[in-house]
């Protein structure tokens, strides 16, 4: 039965007396500070400690100049040129173009068709067309560019951009290679291989009268239309799927996919060591598990009963936060460091995902005293012992009892003395008649 009962405190660990939860504002002041410095320390592993190193090894900087000079001349962005000032140039300079500093935002889907176009009749053809590059690294990469392209993109990247991003006449295509019987006019432009220059022709492209207003705003090459169901939702969803698909061939490409991978690098290793200072590192020097914001709060961290947390518990605690809400959340837009979050603020004990994780939950270290278990607790912090009290009328029977049974037990020593007395005189007596007989 004792060993029953002995297996019942384990499987069900009390809470602890002496390790209050602190206020959530406390608590989430410290979440803020902690996130702070965890900023604080990428930065300064970012740029003081891993560009540097990659600057060394792959020269991350100028590859870093060629990814972006690459984007603004894909045609996939607006750019802006600036001043050393930073304001708008209206007007750039052949120099301000080639030199010049630029800023790149999002293009108006607006002109995606025209973007779509000239990222694969411009910007790759001229690529295909650098295989002698000064760089042997970049001009690798151009030859394997041409040759995922193909002779028919060499020989005519506006015949090819027609067959097999528009698909003209293909049955479930938007587009068609037949005029119209009713045109009107539309802007389009048309390529030469031999050139690589671009010309403004007039164009036919829709069909039908009821057709004329649909696709006003869309660029196509000279001598394609559309065809007579096409509506505006539909242009602007394959134009807008297209461009998407051309953003991501350019990041493909194989000199900028390393450059990327050469960032992300960078900032995985900048949050990793980061991290590890902010949410390891401190929590393991200084006492319950207290991070830097926590330290300056009063706060530290206990288990789940209240008790002191495990070293494995503190680095558990860690790893949750680093993969569910730093790596997670940057791939998820911080989805899911505002689900913590928000676990943080409302729960019952304010325990975020990673305490859940690790089997913790924060205390305030400058109230509580923090035992290892339960037995400790109780051998260092007893519970104190109250004897209940006994009332008057207890007392009064208890004294009438004492009494009665105190008499009682004198009136027996009296019998027994005179018992003991009579059994002595008849012995004596006894003594006494043998001896005459004798």
């Amino acid at each position: 039965m004792e060993e029953n009962a002995n297996l019942k405190v384990k499987e069900s660990p009390r809470e602890a007396r002496t390790a209050p939860l602190p206020r959530p504002g406390r608590r989430i002041g410290a979440a803020v500070i902690d996130l702070f410095l965890f900023v604080i320390a990428l930065f300064a592993v970012d740029l003081g400690v891993m560009n540097p190193i990659m600057d060394g090894a792959v020269d991350i900087s100028e590859r870093r100049t060629t990814f972006t000079n690459d984007q603004r001349d894909s045609k996939l962005y607006t750019v802006t040129y600036v001043d050393t000032n930073g304001s708008e140039i209206s007007e750039p300079t052949s120099d301000d173009i080639e030199n010049g500093t630029f800023k790149l935002t999002s293009l108006d889907a607006a002109k995606y068709s025209q973007a779509v176009y000239d990222y694969y009749t411009v910007y790759k053809f001229a690529r295909i067309n650098d295989l002698n590059n000064e760089d042997a690294e970049r001009a690798s990469a151009n030859q394997a560019i041409k040759d995922a392209m193909g002779e028919d993109f060499a020989n005519n990247p506006t015949d090819w951009y027609i067959a097999n991003i528009l698909q003209a006449d293909v049955d479930d295509s938007l587009f068609t290679l037949t005029a119209p019987a009713s045109p009107s006019g539309l802007e389009s432009s048309e390529i030469t291989s031999e050139t690589s220059e671009v010309t403004s022709d007039s164009q036919t492209t829709s069909e039908g009268s009821s057709s004329e207003e649909v696709g006003k705003d869309i660029f196509l090459p000279t001598g394609v239309y559309f065809k007579a169901d096409t509506t505006d939702s539909d242009l602007t969803t394959f134009f807008t799927n297209h461009y998407s698909k051309a953003v991501s061939d350019f990041n493909a490409e194989p000199d900028h996919a390393q450059t990327i991978s050469y960032n992300n690098m960078i900032l995985i290793v900048s949050m990793v060591a980061s991290s590890m200072i902010v949410y390891l590192l401190f929590p393991l020097i200084f006492a319950n598990g207290a991070t830097l914001g926590k330290k300056l709060l009063n706060l530290g961290v206990v288990n789940t009963y209240g008790y002191k947390a495990r070293w494995w518990q503190i680095v558990a605690r860690y790893l949750a936060t680093f993969i569910f809400e730093i790596l997670l959340g940057y791939m998820t837009s911080f989805i899911t460091t505002f689900i913590s979050f928000t676990m943080l603020m409302f729960g019952k004990k304010a325990r975020a995902a990673h305490d859940f994780i690790a089997g913790t939950r924060p205390v305030d270290t400058k109230e509580a005293k923090i035992y290892r278990n339960a037995m400790e607790e109780d051998e260092l912090d007893p519970l104190p012992v109250f004897e209940k009290p006994s009332t008057t009328q207890e007392q009064a029977e208890n004294t009438v009892s004492n009494s009665f049974y105190d008499r009682l037990n004198e009136d027996k020593e009296v019998v027994d003395a005179e018992y003991e007395d009579k059994e002595s005189n008849h012995l004596e007596d006894d003594g006494g008649d043998s001896k005459k007989s004798k």
